[in-house]
């Protein structure tokens, strides 16, 4: 077991690469939060994991790479939250077609299905579906409604 919050200034550098202006290098920052994050079940409760998943909710409505994209979601997947029922809403609703068909938020709703959340969930999805967007954005929704539905 390894506690992330033993060597702060190294957790600070990895932090700071994931604002790099190269989206490989925010790839690696990425998977090495992955790998400090998941060494010990207790490092996903520390104040660093609080600040990396504010950076990470930052990084998936930025419109980054999709391979950023998907591994930002697959660590938010790890722990997810309440407040991400509306930052995948917004993910699904803003991201480009580009970015969703390469990253799409699978693993990121199955989580918070799975930790309880699925009625706040399936109620702003269905909200955001009767609102009228446009026929892009309706398939991603309902795409995302048969996921829940079927996972």
């Amino acid at each position: 077991k390894q506690r992330v919050e033993e060597d702060n200034d190294v957790l600070e550098k990895v932090l700071a690469l994931t604002e790099a202006p190269r989206a490989d290098v925010i790839y690696q920052a990425l998977r090495v939060i992955r790998t400090l994050l998941t060494a010990d079940a207790d490092n996903l409760k520390t104040d660093w994991a609080k600040r990396v998943r504010q950076k990470l909710l930052t990084i998936c409505v930025a419109n980054p790479p999709s391979n950023v994209a998907y591994e930002a979601m697959g660590i938010l997947a790890l722990d997810p939250r309440h407040e991400d029922i509306e930052w995948v809403a917004r993910y699904i609703t803003e991201a480009s077609d580009e970015l969703y068909n390469g990253a799409r938020p699978t693993g990121w709703l199955k989580s918070l299905r799975n930790q309880g959340y699925l009625p706040g969930l399936r109620r702003v999805l269905r909200e955001l579906l009767v609102s009228n967007p446009s026929e892009n954005v309706q398939r991603r929704l309902r795409e995302a409604l048969e996921e829940l539905r079927s996972g």
